[in-house]
């Protein structure tokens, strides 16, 4: 989706900027309103593109009744929130998607496991750690049986149980999680610097609120070695890009990144 080059993106937004004060629901197609969301996404205008995303997500259940397709529409709506770090709105929506995955005859639990993290994600951005919390533990306990104990999605939630109980300060608990967050990835032959670095600064956080500075140290070191290169990258990626210009947005919606992570910074896994 961002990687589409900004000349097409400038036109299509262009082409929609004409249109947008007409009704969706006359204008055209379901795919016609997938395809203004992500034109919209594309050159940053994620607050336009929520009221089409809502019409989407309607017209997807509509026709389609609580499917997986209703699902995914609803995913598209909590992605968005989520960029402008509306937890609070995303939520319904978060939980509309979890149950009807759950609800499938046919539930891919590999899905569901997913939702339920992506649910905790939100209402981790709400400190609601403990409803949190108990979402991840499902999670997890669908990802081992699915995937495998040593699977890197198997890492995540036990990355993000750690988080969590960083959030509770049960640093002792968390640190244990770490732990094994980084066993598995060792395990799994993960070579995902930024996932690595994540976990490395959890466990380097945890040991440094129990005072244990020397064992610590060595592991904010290492986290920033791994992120350095990314950071660069991403910096010199920034800087020959040439945004293109962009529609007003009202002051009050501010345009954040989407999950954000501190350069050197334990972070919850969002998916």
């Amino acid at each position: 989706m961002r990687a589409r080059s900004w000349f097409a993106a400038l036109a299509i937004g262009l082409a929609i900027s004409c249109r947008t004060n007409q009704s969706i629901a006359q204008a055209g197609e379901v795919e016609e309103l997938h395809q203004r969301i992500l034109a919209l996404d594309s050159i940053d205008q994620t607050f336009e593109a929520i009221p089409f995303a809502k019409e989407y997500a309607a017209a997807i259940e509509k026709k389609s009744g609580s499917d997986t397709a209703a699902a995914v529409a609803l995913d598209i709506l909590v992605d968005l929130h989520v960029k402008l770090n509306r937890f609070s709105e995303a939520e319904p929506f978060a939980r509309r998607s979890l149950a009807i995955r759950k609800g499938l005859s046919a539930a891919d639990q590999v899905e569901v496991a997913r939702n339920l993290n992506n649910l905790a994600f939100v209402l981790e951005n709400q400190s609601k750690y403990e409803e949190a919390q108990h979402l991840v533990r499902r999670s997890l306990a669908i990802r081992e049986q699915a995937l495998g104990p040593n699977h890197v999605r198997v890492a995540d939630s036990v990355n993000n149980l750690g988080v969590l109980l960083v959030r509770q300060a049960k640093s002792n608990e968390a640190e244990r999680y770490f732990r094994r967050a980084l066993e598995i990835l060792d395990a799994a032959g993960q070579k995902d610097e930024g996932r690595i670095a994540g976990v490395l600064s959890g466990l380097a956080s945890t040991l440094e609120v129990q005072q244990r500075s020397a064992e610590s140290e060595p592991l904010y070191r290492r986290a920033l070695a791994l992120t350095e290169p990314l950071l660069k990258q991403e910096r010199e990626t920034s800087a020959r890009a040439t945004p293109p210009p962009r529609c007003h947005r009202a002051s009050s919606e501010t345009r954040t990144t989407s999950f954000p992570m501190d350069e050197i910074g334990h972070h919850f896994s969002q998916e």
